[in-house]
């Protein structure tokens, strides 16, 4: 899928790599190529002891800053990312739903088990991390687990935008409206919320 705009995740790396601070960051703690994991049915590397550091920049993992967007993809660990978990038991499988709706996918399996996945689709970015990654394959079922706190409606839109991704355009209708009604009811209640956190 060749991406026609540049989205926000595009937009700040450019930025980022062009920081005289990340980029001798990156020579200090760059310690060769990355490790690729071939059995979980996406392109995956490997997170280093050395890319810990790369947390400071945002990142899971060091990136070239020679590299462009279209070039190498980074893992933003400030970036919104869904929690999710294996269900031994599902129904529907997410990578041939992600597969069908031409949306790209690729992996970062982090030091401690988890597995960060990064889902493209025309201007969406979701990511998510998958409890004990190793276990992740083509024919693994999730299921996203959104914890009741003020990143409630920032997590229930991305998991709309997963939906929506792996969904196709069949019920892009219903997503939308969807949103609509989340966006009006979260609102208030995170006005509410940021009060009584300021208030404290």
């Amino acid at each position: 899928m060749k991406q026609t705009s540049i989205n926000k995740q595009d937009i700040a790396w450019q930025f980022l790599r062009k920081n005289l601070n990340y980029r001798h960051d990156y020579e200090q703690n760059h310690t060769g190529t990355m490790h690729i994991i071939k059995n979980i049915g996406v392109p995956c590397t490997v997170q280093k002891t050395s890319d810990i550091a790369a947390k400071e920049w945002g990142l899971f993992a060091f990136c070239n800053p020679r590299m462009s967007c279209a070039e190498q993809r980074p893992f933003w660990s400030i970036a919104p990312t869904l929690d999710a978990e294996i269900i031994p038991d599902g129904q529907t499988p997410l990578l041939p739903l992600i597969h069908k709706s031409d949306a790209t996918v690729s992996g970062l399996l982090l030091l401690d088990g988890d597995l960060v996945l990064r889902i493209e689709h025309a201007m969406k970015t979701v990511q998510l991390r998958v409890k004990n990654g190793l276990d992740f394959n083509e024919n693994t079922c999730i299921a996203l687990r959104l914890p009741v706190d003020l990143s409630l409606p920032i997590n229930l839109t991305k998991g709309l935008d997963l939906w929506n991704i792996a969904s196709g355009e069949r019920f892009k209708k219903l997503v939308n409206q969807t949103k609509r009604i989340i966006t009006n009811c979260f609102a208030s209640l995170t006005a509410c919320w940021l009060e009584r956190a300021i208030a404290r």
